[in-house]
């Protein structure tokens, strides 16, 4: 693969990575402007698609309402680090690949990059939950910071296994 193919499928893989987290913040910021009724009902609807699922694994009790919004907000920011995570280390690739670095990537701007991605998590978890003081029967509860925080942390987790998986691959 030429050097201006290769740099191309970045630049598109990037887009499109860009697009997709910016989607999943206006999901998960928009279902935070729902109203407390609105998201309930929801919560309802989706409690019965996933119920006969989920009773498989847990116990009927554990399956109301309340789990599948906080599985809900688990899952977002999930994704949402799942894709942050992909961009950063598709920053840092590029800048190891194109700058011809040899070696491995400098270890403070991974750290760097990585401790701006949890940043960015922190950020739209504070927002996501700031916007619920405006939507009506809702309110902001820090508990929810904590739990997407945790989501976005597992995503970010999974996406750097994947880079390590599919760096080991290329590398035999």
């Amino acid at each position: 693969m030429t050097e201006n193919t290769s740099r191309e499928k970045y630049r598109i893989i990037r887009i499109l990575l860009r697009v997709l987290i910016v989607v999943s913040i206006i999901f998960a910021w928009g279902h935070s402007l729902l109203p407390a009724e609105e998201s309930s009902e929801e919560s309802g609807f989706v409690l019965e698609l996933l119920k006969p699922i989920l009773s498989v694994f847990l116990p009927e009790d554990m399956i109301t309402g309340l789990f599948i919004r906080k599985l809900a907000h688990f899952c977002e920011y999930a994704i949402m680090g799942l894709e942050m995570a992909a961009y950063t280390a598709l920053i840092i690739r590029k800048r190891r690949v194109f700058t011809k670095e040899s070696g491995k990537a400098d270890r403070k701007e991974i750290l760097k990059l990585s401790i701006n991605t949890l940043f960015c998590g922190l950020a739209v978890a504070f927002i996501d939950e700031t916007i619920q003081i405006f939507s009506p029967g809702r309110g902001p509860e820090i508990a929810d910071v904590w739990l997407d925080m945790g989501g976005f942390v597992c995503g970010g987790i999974v996406a750097a296994l994947i880079c390590l998986i599919i760096s080991k691959r290329a590398a035999k």
